[in-house]
């Protein structure tokens, strides 16, 4: 009893520093297609744990439609050269 005691211990003394791997769906993703959006910077969010930029895009009918775009972690963004006041709403943007 004394000894799985101290194994059950163990386990739970390690489980917090074994290395886990986050599991991110892309389900929801056009992964095999590519698309280039022209449009308007409605609304920048730099949050954990990534960035999103929200774009206002018009289609050939000329009607608006807002389109969610998820960045990188906001902190490899900036090591990357982009701090957040480089994109503000308003500003023209295209994207890929």
């Amino acid at each position: 009893m004394k000894a799985r005691l101290i194994f059950l211990a163990a386990i739970c003394a390690l489980a917090p520093v074994i290395p886990t791997q986050a599991h991110h769906g892309q389900s929801m993703y056009q992964l095999q297609q590519w698309r280039t959006l022209d449009g308007t910077v409605k609304q920048v969010r730099f949050t954990f744990p990534h960035a999103w930029i929200y774009i206002e895009v018009k289609n050939e009918k000329g009607e608006v439609a807002v389109w969610s775009l998820e960045g990188a972690n906001p902190n490899a963004i900036v090591e990357a050269g982009t701090k957040k006041e480089n994109i503000r709403p308003g500003d023209p943007i295209r994207v890929r």
